[in-house]
């Protein structure tokens, strides 16, 4: 009677846990998608910033700052944000070409097309179902889908559904 107890205890236990991680693991994947949509949403600022940031007293066209010059003057901070903003475009810029690809050797260009017209170049998804001529929700779930991919090309294994 004690060990059947115990025993129950412990798959009760066990239970617990094993939700607990499952859980976790969901949490973290809504993180992900998160952290790409936000990237994607970003992703004209953050290639502003790369572009306009001044980090380097040679970026520096104003007059009043000539005091300065000379003086091998940087903002590390800048030049660091500069360079880890550079490094995420990068990556989604590769990530977009391979998805480009994927969708083009689908035969669903179309979707790729919507999922860059709304984050690249900042089309509203009314505008992309007037251009693609479709129904008013589906540019948006066609993006959906590419940031489930996306997550994966930016994020590796946390990107990843169930793992």
């Amino acid at each position: 009677m004690e060990q059947e107890k115990e025993k129950n205890e412990e798959t009760f236990v066990k239970k617990v846990v094993q939700t607990a991680l499952e859980a976790e693991r969901q949490i973290r994947r809504q993180q992900v998608l998160h952290n790409t949509r936000m990237l994607m949403e970003e992703y004209i600022e953050m290639k502003r910033h790369i572009e306009s940031a001044v980090s380097e007293e040679e970026e520096l066209k104003e007059e009043q700052y000539d005091i300065f010059r000379g003086e091998g003057a940087h903002l590390g901070s800048v030049r660091r944000s500069k360079m880890k903003t550079a490094m995420m475009i990068a990556n989604i810029d590769r990530a977009m070409e391979e998805l480009r690809a994927e969708y083009e050797t689908k035969e669903m260009t179309y979707k790729y097309d919507a999922f860059k017209m709304h984050y690249i170049d900042g089309a509203s998804y009314e505008e992309i179902a007037d251009i693609q001529n479709c129904g008013k929700n589906t540019p948006s779930r066609w993006s959906k889908e590419l940031i489930r991919k996306m997550s994966v090309k930016l994020f590796g294994i946390d990107g990843v559904e169930k793992y």
